[in-house]
C-alpha cells in the first residue's frame, strides 16, 4: 500500500513536471527565433529533462503498482516535452520554404529522439507494470496508448496485449 501510494504521489509531480514552455510573441524572423531557441528554449528544455529524470529515479524501488504509475507519467512527461517544442514557433522562412521547413523539422527530430524514446520506454515499462498488476484498461493506460499512437504515427500498441498476457482458454463444458 505504502509503494503504491508513493506511485500516486511522484506519477502526481511527474504530471505537473513539463511546465509551459517560454513563449516567443511575433515576428517570427530567423534571427529572433535562432535567439529565443538559443538562450531561452534550450534552457526550459534542459532544465525540464532533469527535473523529470529525478522524479522519475524515485519510483524505482516501488512495487509493480507504484512503478506502473510512475512509468506512465514519466512517458507522458517526456512526450509532453517532444510536443512542447515541435510547437514551438519557427521563422516565416520555415513555413514558406517547405525544403527549409522540412530540413528544420528533420534536425528538430534529430535532437528529440532520445527524449522521445524515453517517453516510449517509460510509458512501455509502465504499461508493462500495470499489465501484471491485472490493470490494462483504465483511463492512464489508454490515454498513455494514445499518447504513443500520436507519437509514432499512428501506430496501435494495442497487439502488446497479448504478449503481456495470453489469452485464456475457453471454459470446459460442464453439464451436470
Amino acid at each position: 500500500t505504502q509503494h503504491a501510494l508513493l506511485g500516486h504521489a511522484i506519477a502526481a509531480r511527474l504530471t505537473r513536471a513539463v511546465r509551459n514552455p517560454p513563449q516567443l510573441k511575433a515576428p517570427f524572423n530567423k534571427k529572433r527565433v535562432e535567439d529565443f531557441v538559443k538562450k531561452e528554449l534550450v534552457t526550459w528544455y534542459k532544465d525540464q529533462v532533469q527535473a523529470m529524470e529525478a522524479l522519475s529515479a524515485q519510483g524505482k524501488e516501488l512495487g509493480s503498482y507504484g512503478k506502473g504509475l510512475v512509468g506512465i507519467a514519466a512517458g507522458w512527461g517526456y512526450l509532453r516535452l517532444v510536443e512542447s517544442l515541435r510547437e514551438a514557433p519557427v521563422p516565416k522562412e520555415f513555413t514558406q520554404d517547405r525544403e527549409l521547413g522540412n530540413e528544420y523539422y528533420t534536425a528538430l527530430d534529430v535532437v528529440l529522439d532520445p527524449v522521445k524514446e524515453r517517453g516510449r520506454d517509460a510509458s512501455l515499462v509502465g504499461l508493462g507494470h500495470m499489465a501484471r498488476a491485472g490493470l490494462l484498461v483504465d483511463e492512464r493506460t489508454e490515454r498513455t496508448r494514445l499518447l504513443l499512437s500520436k507519437m509514432y504515427g499512428g501506430r496501435k500498441v494495442d497487439g502488446l496485449d497479448v504478449l503481456v498476457l495470453a489469452p485464456l482458454p475457453a471454459p470446459a463444458d460442464t453439464v451436470q
